[in-house]
């Protein structure tokens, strides 16, 4: 396919200076990748069904086994798209600096996604759903779930393609770029992380 031509014309031919986009496609793959309504950190508690009272019952550390729960979740949810991602990205031949950046940025994103799925579960939980299409719509419209997702999707190439062009126009502001989206992806993952805290763990005793 076109990954395997990039490859034979010698690679993608970026220089360090876009390291800004390498973030920002690191981000939008882990979106695109990660960020669904069955996604394992998006229903590993409801997948308990009716045994999450039984569980919330036994004499155990539940909020140890929640915590498990979401390290498990967050690493099969994480390693399994990486693996494709890191293939991909190999094919096409990028520089290992650049390859570095954009796995990075993907697996913070990743992590962020997680926190903010499991407590999104956590909060709307449904145990009651006898069908994996149910759990994942939990009342919400398909037609609407798709039209966000498309949105969204164009959403992400219209950012990676602002960028590409803005680091060609624009070289001087690499920097610029690079330190904005570092910067959202740090609060993103710190303010995911705080309220998964603070919404999830911090309530279960």
């Amino acid at each position: 396919g076109a990954i395997i031509q990039i490859r034979r014309e010698g690679g993608i031919q970026l220089g360090i200076e876009f390291y800004p986009f390498a973030i920002c496609f690191g981000f939008s793959m882990a979106l695109l990748m990660m960020y669904n309504p069955i996604s394992f950190t998006g229903v590993a508690i409801s997948l308990e069904k009716q045994d999450y009272y039984h569980l919330k019952s036994l004499p155990m550390d539940f909020k140890k086994y929640i915590k498990t729960k979401f390290i498990v979740s967050t690493f099969l949810q994480i390693s399994l798209g990486i693996i494709m991602f890191m293939i991909m990205l190999i094919l096409a031949g990028i520089s290992i600096e650049l390859f570095i950046i954009t796995i990075f940025s993907y697996i913070i994103t990743g992590i962020a996604i997680a926190f903010y799925s499991f407590t999104r579960d956590f909060n709307k939980l449904y145990l009651n759903w006898n069908n994996i299409l149910e759990l994942s719509t939990r009342g919400m419209s398909q037609i609407l779930l798709g039209i966000i997702a498309f949105f969204c999707i164009i959403g992400l190439i219209i950012l990676n393609t602002a960028t590409i062009f803005l680091l060609l126009e624009y070289p001087n502001i690499s920097h610029i770029l690079g330190v904005i989206y570092a910067i959202l992806i740090i609060v993103a993952i710190t303010l995911t992380s705080m309220k998964a805290k603070k919404q999830v763990f911090d309530k279960i005793f």
